[in-house]
């Protein structure tokens, strides 16, 4: 049975997403397929997000594998000790740890990823255009644009929209830059962003042949929202930190309701709908309901 002996409210101390691989300084979505959390990392999100440490683990399930598995001691037996007391997937959480499951990498005319560094982490821009129109939009963007304006302008498309799908200021530090390309800019929470418009859960935009439609997703942040872009030749979903490929980002808001919105707001969507993360590479909802330790059944 899974369950979940704890969720805490909120997680108040930012908690970094695990380490990254140093070939996500390519670019994400292509075909080196660099998954940011290893099965480690995905375990110790989930005790995290259930307010357990590894001696309650241990004391709770009669079993000392937890202390193995976040040595990096992968077996099967110690997975399947802890993932349901967890509430993770054993069988999914046996794929990443055997390194036997990765995401699909699709590919979609008129999508991009753009990486860029902050904090250590490696970030990804995503950029969407109608190929009809060339009307484009930017979701998340980084200090540095001169890499999406180059590409606008090689491309021939003009910009306008830019979407934040969180306030952190990795995530927004850009939008000076993008309003100056001139592109209209919205984000979700209390107050606005300087320079950007407040949106709310279930309003759409028109840019060009595409349509863009806010998704409330707390969890990750508050104010998380995420994106789906109709208009492309498959669904497309833009979710910032809310889910990962084969893991999700750190609950700092609500681990609860991270799970929840995923579930409800992401993973109800066509299964070809392509997810992408702000970082690691792309996925699909089908991929992510059978192998996403926090996620599959």
């Amino acid at each position: 049975m899974r369950w979940h002996l704890r969720t805490v409210a909120e997680i108040i101390r930012k908690i970094g997403s695990g380490a990254v691989s140093a070939a996500c300084g390519r670019v994400l979505g292509s075909s080196d397929g660099c998954i940011v959390d290893s099965y480690v990392s995905v375990i110790e999100k989930a005790m995290r997000g259930n307010g357990l440490r590894k001696c309650e683990v241990a004391e709770m399930t009669g079993s000392e594998a937890i202390y193995a598995l976040c040595q990096g001691e992968f077996t099967r037996e110690g997975a399947a000790r802890v993932a349901g007391f967890l509430g993770l997937s054993t069988n999914a959480l046996c794929g990443l740890g055997e390194k036997r499951w990765f995401p699909p990498l699709p590919s979609v005319k008129g999508l991009r990823a753009v990486s860029t560094k902050a904090y250590g982490l490696v970030q990804n821009t995503w950029i969407a255009w109608s190929p009809d129109t060339a009307t484009a939009v930017v979701f998340d963007p980084p200090a540095d644009c001169s890499q999406i304006a180059r590409f606008l302008e090689a491309h021939r498309l003009r910009l306008s929209h830019a979407f934040i799908t969180h306030s952190h200021p990795d995530d927004c530090f850009g939008l000076d830059e993008l309003r100056r390309l001139g592109a209209e800019a919205f984000c979700a929470g209390h107050a606005p962003l300087p320079g950007a418009e407040l949106l709310t859960a279930g309003q759409s935009f028109r840019a060009g042949g595409l349509t863009v439609h806010a998704r409330s997703t707390p969890g990750h942040t508050e104010d998380c929202v995420s994106y789906v872009i109709a208009g492309l030749a498959t669904p497309v979903a833009i979710v910032g930190d809310s889910i990962l490929a084969g893991s999700m980002g750190c609950a700092m808001y609500s681990y609860g309701a991270a799970l929840k919105t995923v579930r409800t707001e992401i993973l109800t969507l066509p299964e070809s709908t392509v997810i992408c993360p702000r970082h690691g590479p792309m996925s699909t909802v089908g991929a992510e309901k059978s192998g996403n330790p926090f996620f599959a059944t």
